[in-house]
């Protein structure tokens, strides 16, 4: 992923609050375009531009080719106010490492995400590397707004186990219960993308630690889901120690 600075003209005479509404609207429709992972409020420069921070996937990822029709009307309402065209300039790679998917085609895909990840949720599961959004088909709107409000929900759970206070075992139950309802709306975008794409989506259930979840007893246990064998013979990725291919399903030994 790569951090990136936008700036953008401000109009001379008036109109600066509607200016600013058009580009707060171009930085959500690039974030659910799957244009922009993150972006930071507009602030003014010196020089009188407003800019904001944004990461990205990919160098290229904000380029037209990626767009969608909420992106490219954003752009034409940015004309219409006399903003003119964004300024983009890279600055680097992200300090957090993710690194795009570099395979020419994955045999499988993968939905996870944690507290910490600013990147988009689904990886590839032969190189881990992220799949932009905007390479995956989007739904009916033309976007990626539902899996996006999973992978915010899924990092909430994950933060409140993290914190060990408010609602630990709530967001334990949540990502570790294949039949809970975050793994249900993960698993139903996991089906979705697949139906999309042609290609394997699978869904990462947690596992976290216990007193009696020995390496022993947890290489025993079978898939939640149908029952079956899902232990394999080396990980893949290198977490994931379990993958059950009929219920799209994967998960590690207990931390």
């Amino acid at each position: 992923m790569y951090l990136a600075q936008v700036s953008f003209n401000i109009p001379e005479k008036g109109g600066r609050k509607k200016a600013e509404q058009a580009i707060y609207t171009l930085l959500g429709a690039w974030v659910k375009s799957g244009q922009a992972n993150t972006f930071a409020d507009l602030h003014l420069t010196s020089k009188g531009r407003l800019r904001a921070w944004l990461t990205i996937p990919e160098k290229r990822s904000l380029d037209k080719r990626h767009a969608n029709k909420w992106v490219k009307k954003a752009l034409r309402e940015l004309k219409s106010q006399g903003v003119g065209k964004p300024s983009l300039v890279l600055k680097g790679r992200d300090v957090e490492g993710w690194c795009p998917c570099a395979c020419k085609k994955s045999s499988a895909f993968v939905l996870k995400t944690d507290y910490l990840s600013s990147a988009p949720p689904v990886k590839c599961l032969d190189c881990f590397g992220v799949i932009p959004l905007y390479s995956l088909p989007a739904s009916d709107h033309d976007e990626h707004y539902e899996l996006l409000i999973w992978n915010d929900d899924y990092k909430a759970c994950d933060t409140l186990q993290m914190n060990c206070r408010t609602g630990e075992r709530f967001g334990i139950a949540q990502m570790s219960d294949h039949e809970s309802s975050l793994a249900r709306r993960g698993r139903e975008l996991c089906r979705e993308i697949e139906e999309r794409t042609g290609t394997p989506t699978y869904y990462y259930l947690y596992r976290a630690s216990g007193t009696r979840r020995t390496h022993d007893n947890e290489s025993k246990r079978p898939c939640p889901s149908c029952g079956g064998a899902w232990l394999l013979d080396e990980p893949i990725a290198p977490i994931f120690d379990f993958q059950c291919k009929a219920c799209r399903l994967v998960s590690n030994i207990a931390f």
